[in-house]
């Protein structure tokens, strides 16, 4: 669990064969008490291939009328590492029990080198049961991060043959 700007925060790190799945958690509750001021999160892989350090950062405006809502998303790499990785980032609301309200939207995808960023946003009328502003303050803001390439370098394993002693260079991925 993560802390940022007084709010609270929940991000979840999955190792994936090729990269990381990252779902930061938000309340929506928090993200209108910000009155349309960005919340920002940082971010770190801490990954033994390419360690990458993120800030994403979110406006969100609802409009208390009609329930619309204006999610603006910016993921920003703040390290300075050799390497491009690959990220798509999606936004997704989901209710308390963790039950998905409204399917992912793609907000951006690209290749990343230290110091770029990737920034969409997303906009949406919510389904009538939906709309209610007091409702929707109990809905969670998911913003999932897909980080890839950073567990794919290719790498040299020398492998022993026992039948003929002698020494292979295989190139493998990992």
């Amino acid at each position: 669990m993560a802390i940022s700007n007084d709010q609270r925060v929940m991000i979840y790190d999955n190792d994936s064969s090729d990269g990381h799945d990252v779902y930061c958690y938000i309340p929506v509750r928090d993200l209108v008490g910000l009155n349309s001021r960005p919340f920002t999160v940082d971010y770190n892989t801490n990954c033994p291939d390419l360690s990458t350090s993120w800030r994403l950062g979110i406006v969100y405006k609802q409009n208390p009328e009609t329930g619309n809502v204006t999610c603006f998303v910016t993921l920003n790499r703040t390290d300075v590492k050799v390497g491009y990785v690959k990220v798509f980032v999606l936004v997704s609301y989901l209710d308390a029990n963790g039950l998905v309200v409204h399917y992912p939207k793609l907000i951006g995808t690209g290749q990343i080198l230290a110091g770029d960023k990737i920034q969409g946003s997303s906009e949406e009328a919510r389904h009538p049961g939906y709309r209610s502003y007091i409702f929707s303050l109990g809905l969670f803001l998911r913003v999932s991060m897909f980080f890839r390439n950073c567990h794919s370098e290719a790498r040299l394993h020398a492998k022993a043959r026992f039948c003929t002693g002698e020494k292979k260079m295989y190139r493998s991925k990992m």
